[in-house]
């Protein structure tokens, strides 16, 4: 198990450390300095563990802010396979419906999250 108490400088190398020694990480904090470095440290733990849904919605949450809007789409439908009650999943995927102009998938999804 690995908690965090980095900081954020030093959390990615420490987080990468962990994820490769197979670690459970608990983390609270940012766990990079950038979108890019976030993105890939969800990719280095999902390489590990693919269907783990906080994961890919974190990832998907990521991908959203970079404007990826289908590969964040992509993520948050893997999320929800693992888990399909997963409301903040069904809700960020909402969310990112609506951003792309499909407004009745994203009613659906987010009434899905309720």
């Amino acid at each position: 198990m690995f908690f965090d108490a980095a900081t954020t400088l030093a959390r990615p190398s420490l987080l990468t450390k962990a994820i490769n020694a197979g670690k459970h990480v608990y983390c609270e904090k940012p766990i990079a300095t950038s979108f890019d470095e976030a993105l890939a440290a969800y990719d280095r733990a999902l390489a590990l563990r693919p269907d783990h849904a906080a994961t890919l919605a974190n990832r998907g949450d990521v991908l959203r802010e970079l404007r990826r809007l289908d590969d964040a789409l992509a993520s948050y439908d893997r999320a929800l396979a693992a888990r399909p009650d997963y409301a903040e999943a069904l809700s960020d995927r909402g969310n990112v419906l609506k951003a792309l102009g499909r407004y009745d998938d994203a009613l659906l999804a987010i009434w899905d999250g309720f």
